[in-house]
């Protein structure tokens, strides 16, 4: 009988123990089912922080820069720069203008070539202006034909109606290019007179024309009451005047040679004389 019970007694605690582990690995699978799965890391190797998805949203602005900078057959170009007088004192509100060719040699080939097979985008157009410390950031971006090997862009900085730096030129192909180009503005000139008939009395509402010899500046002006005309803001440069047909400047004809911020005033009036019947 002892052994009996005995035998009994391990039975049941055997059966306490199954039922008991049976119990703690239900619940074990129930937590382990409901917790968050976590990747294991591999070693000496963080995950990415603040990465955006493949399909995050772009502005406007930025898919027009991607698709530029990326996209066969498109020339972008960011310049900047300075723009300074002849003593570098900073020029603001100058306009950063540009004008661009298309050519499909090299300039090499080009310049041994007879005439230039171009696609020209004739006069200059503006960019954008210098701020108060003369600077300036501007870009531009262009399709081409891909059959076009070369893009000549022309940049200068404009002040007033003709008063202009030198062109700068570059070439540039297609893709990416960031060039830094400083302007160096002439002072601006002027030339005043007086015109007057032969017997000596102004001559008013009379058209002269000024001519540069150089830079193909042409300006015009009619004269006052007293005589008098005025052209500002020239270039320095070399310049004439002409009359409206039917008048023509008695004497040999002068030329006028403007530096850089010089304002000439012609000391003797002008005669004009006619020259109808000739």
């Amino acid at each position: 009988m002892r052994w009996k019970r005995k035998t009994q007694a391990l039975f049941v605690a055997a059966l306490a123990v199954v039922v008991a582990g049976v119990w703690l690995l239900t619940a074990w699978s129930a937590e382990t089912d409901s917790a968050p799965a976590v990747a294991p890391a591999c070693a000496g190797v963080e995950p990415p922080e603040d990465e955006p998805p493949p399909d995050y949203p772009r502005t406007p602005e930025l898919k027009r820069e991607l698709d530029v900078e990326h996209e066969p057959g498109w020339i972008k170009i960011m310049i900047s720069g300075r723009v300074t007088d002849l003593r570098q004192h900073s020029v603001a509100d100058a306009s950063i203008e540009f004008e661009a060719a298309f050519f499909d040699r090299f300039p090499a080939e080009a310049a041994r070539a007879a005439e230039f097979p171009e696609l020209t985008k004739p006069g200059f157009e503006s960019l954008g202006v210098s701020d108060a410390d003369g600077r300036y950031q501007v870009s531009l971006a262009m399709r081409v034909d891909p059959a076009v090997a070369n893009l000549r862009i022309r940049l200068r900085a404009a002040a007033g109606r003709d008063v202009a730096s030198e062109p700068e030129t570059l070439w540039v192909q297609t893709g990416m290019w960031v060039q830094e180009v400083d302007f160096e503005m002439p002072r601006a000139c002027a030339l005043r007179g007086t015109l007057v008939s032969e017997t000596g009395r102004p001559l008013q509402g009379v058209r002269v024309t000024c001519l540069s010899l150089k830079h193909e500046v042409r300006r015009v002006d009619w004269t006052s009451q007293q005589g008098k005309f005025e052209f500002t803001k020239l270039p320095p440069d070399t310049y004439e005047l002409e009359l409206v047909e039917g008048l023509e400047l008695s004497g040999k004809p002068k030329k006028y040679f403007l530096k850089a911020g010089q304002e000439l005033e012609l000391p003797e009036p002008l005669v004009a004389r006619e020259t109808t019947g000739k």
